[in-house]
């Protein structure tokens, strides 16, 4: 009676869950601006980027403006799927030497993680003409000889 088989069945294996793939986020430097677009007009930047998210855990995509070691701006941006997109800084100043810098935040099996892409150094330089001591205007016009009278 010892001897008795008392449950029937098939050994259930632990199969253990599948890796996340972690996602990429890149600059969008094959576009023809490059990735990072400065409008001295406006003092703003724009930075476009391309992500590839397999396994949907990028959870949100981050620019941090520095002046050297200073964090002057963040924009953090919720992603909602897409492939392309981009973040844009405004209400810079001129000739400052500013660094852009792009990281995204994803889930892992174990809470969350950060990763940086990239730091790109950039400076909003508006392009002007200034006159000096300027005594007299007078406009000229070139003839048909080609002489300027």
């Amino acid at each position: 009676a010892q001897d008795q088989v008392i449950r029937v069945g098939k050994k259930v294996e632990e199969v253990p869950p599948k890796p996340l793939e972690k996602p990429t986020v890149r600059l969008a430097s094959e576009r023809a601006g490059g990735a990072l677009v400065v409008n001295e007009e406006t003092s703003q930047a724009d930075l476009y980027y391309h992500v590839t998210d397999p396994d949907n855990t990028l959870q949100s995509i981050r620019l941090e403006i520095y002046n050297g070691q200073e964090l002057v701006k963040t924009v953090e941006k919720n992603y909602d799927g897409g492939v392309d997109g981009s973040l844009q800084v405004t209400d810079l100043q001129h000739y400052v030497a500013y660094q852009a810098r792009l990281s995204y935040r994803y889930r892992t099996q174990d809470g969350q993680a950060d990763e940086t892409v990239a730091t790109l150094p950039f400076e909003i330089n508006p392009k002007s003409i200034e006159f000096n001591r300027v005594s007299k205007r007078e406009l000229f016009y070139r003839d048909q000889a080609g002489e300027f009278q």
